[in-house]
C-alpha cells in the first residue's frame, strides 16, 4: 500500500491505516509506504510493516517512494496506491499490478484553463496504466465509466470503528466545544461558512468554543481563514490546533459536544464523499452537516444527523443552536448516527470488497485517450 503524501491525522492517512489494518487481519502481508515533506507520526499496526520516506521536494519524494516500493515488490505483489497517478511514472515495470484509488474528481482545486486541461489529460493518461481503480462514490464511478474505464471498484467511505470503541466513548467527558477536522478550506469544506455560523451561535450561547483541527489546504488559505476569524471577533473563541496525531484524534472528536461540516454544494461535494464523516458518526456525538452529494443516501435528518442548507451560514447556525438547546434529542441522533457508521461504513466490509477485486484481476484497461 502506498500513500505518497501523508500527514498524521488527516483523512487520507486514516483511510489507508484502516485499509492496512484490515488487509493484515485478512492474513495478507502488508507494507505501508508513506511519504511526506516533514516529520510525521505513524501509529503501530499489528501485521503492518510501515516504511516512512521523508523529503522536502515533491519530485524527489516520489522517486524515493517508488524506489522503496520497487525494493519490496515481488511477482505476486499488488500495489494499492492512493490518489497520486504521477507516481506511475516511476513504477512502470509494475504497472499491471497497480490499483489506484480516487476520492475526489480530478478537476478539484484547479483553475480552468489550458494548463489545467493539459494536467488533467496527463494524469488521466497515467491513470490508464493502472490495472484497476477504486472510487469512493457512485458519482465518481459514473465519471470514470464515461471516460472509458472498465475495471472500477466502488469502495465507500469507511472508518476503523475500533478507534471509537463504546467503552472509550462513554468514559470521555463532553465539553462545550464544536469541532471541525480536516483540510482547512473554503471551497471544499466551507470553513468560512462555519466561522460565520459560529459567530451567530455565540450570540445565544457565549460559553461555547469552536475548534478547527488540521492544516490549511495552502498557507494562503490558512491565513485567510485566521483573518476571517479575527474579523468576526472570534480570536478568543476559535482554536486552530494544527495537525493532530492519529492516536489523539478520537479523543479530541469524542470530547466535543457537536461535530460540524459545512461543505458547499459544488463539484467536490458531488463527486467526493467526506471520509471524516465516518469518524464523526463513530463518536456517537451529534453531527451537523450540509445536505450535499450522496450524503442523504446514507444519513437522515433529525434521525442520524442534523442537516443544514449548504452555503447558508444562518441556517447552519440555527441547526447548531438546535443541537445545543435540545441535548437529549441530539444525543439520540448521535447514537443513531453511530449505528449507521457501524453498518454502512464498516472498514471490514469495504476492505473485503477491495481485496476481492485485487485477487481477481480484470483484463487490461481501455486504451481510450
Amino acid at each position: 500500500m502506498v500513500l505518497p503524501s501523508y500527514y498524521s491525522g488527516q483523512a487520507a492517512g486514516n483511510r489507508m491505516m484502516a485499509y492496512a489494518k484490515e488487509y493484515a487481519k485478512l492474513g495478507k502481508k502488508v507494507y505501508l509506504v508513506l511519504g511526506a515533506g516533514d516529520n510525521f507520526d505513524v501509529p503501530t499496526i499489528e501485521g503492518v510493516d510501515v516504511k516512512s520516506v521523508v523529503d522536502s521536494s515533491r519530485n524527489s519524494l516520489y522517486k524515493k517512494v517508488a524506489e522503496v516500493v520497487t525494493e519490496l515488490y515481488t511477482d505476486d505483489s499488488a500495489i494499492h496506491l492512493y490518489g497520486t497517478p504521477v507516481l506511475l511514472r516511476y513504477l512502470s515495470p509494475m504497472k499491471r499490478n497497480i490499483f489506484l484509488e480516487y476520492t475526489e474528481v480530478p478537476s478539484y482545486g484547479r483553475k480552468q484553463g489550458l494548463k489545467s486541461k493539459l494536467t488533467e489529460w496527463y494524469k488521466m493518461r497515467l491513470t490508464r496504466k493502472a490495472l484497476g481503480l477504486f472510487v469512493i462514490s457512485k458519482a465518481l464511478y459514473n465519471y470514470y465509466t464515461e471516460e472509458g474505464f472498465k475495471n472500477i471498484g466502488l469502495v465507500n467511505m469507511f472508518v476503523d470503528e475500533s478507534r471509537f470503541a463504546p467503552q472509550i466513548n462513554d468514559a470521555i467527558l463532553r465539553k462545550k466545544i464544536i469541532t471541525y477536522c480536516g483540510t482547512i478550506s473554503m471551497e471544499k469544506d466551507g470553513v468560512d461558512v462555519l466561522l460565520k455560523a459560529f459567530s451567530e451561535v455565540l450570540k445565544k450561547h457565549p460559553d461555547y468554543q469552536l475548534r478547527i483541527v488540521g492544516r490549511g489546504e495552502t498557507e494562503r488559505i490558512y491565513e485567510q481563514t485566521v483573518k476571517i476569524s479575527k474579523d468576526l471577533g472570534l480570536e478568543d473563541k476559535v482554536l486552530f490546533t494544527g495537525l493532530v496525531p492519529y492516536t489523539e484524534m478520537p479523543k479530541m472528536l469524542m470530547e466535543s459536544e457537536i461535530l460540524a461540516l459545512a461543505r458547499p454544494d459544488n463539484e467536490q461535494a458531488k463527486y467526493g464523499f467526506p471520509t471524516k464523516l465516518g469518524e464523526y458518526l463513530c463518536t456517537g456525538n451529534p453531527v451537523v452537516v450540509t445536505r450535499v452529494g450522496e450524503l442523504p443516501n446514507y444519513i437522515e435528518d433529525r434521525k442520524s444527523c442534523i442537516f443544514a442548507e449548504a452555503g447558508n451560514a444562518g441556517d447552519f447556525a440555527e441547526k447548531l443552536c438546535w443541537a445545543i438547546e435540545h441535548p437529549e434529542d441530539a444525543k439520540q441522533i448521535g447514537r443513531q448516527g453511530r449505528e449507521v457508521a457501524l453498518h454502512a461504513f464498516s472498514s471490514e466490509v469495504q476492505t473485503k470488497a477491495a481485496l476481492k477485486m485485487i485477487e481477481n484481476p480484470p483484463p487490461p484497461q481501455s486504451k481510450k485517450e
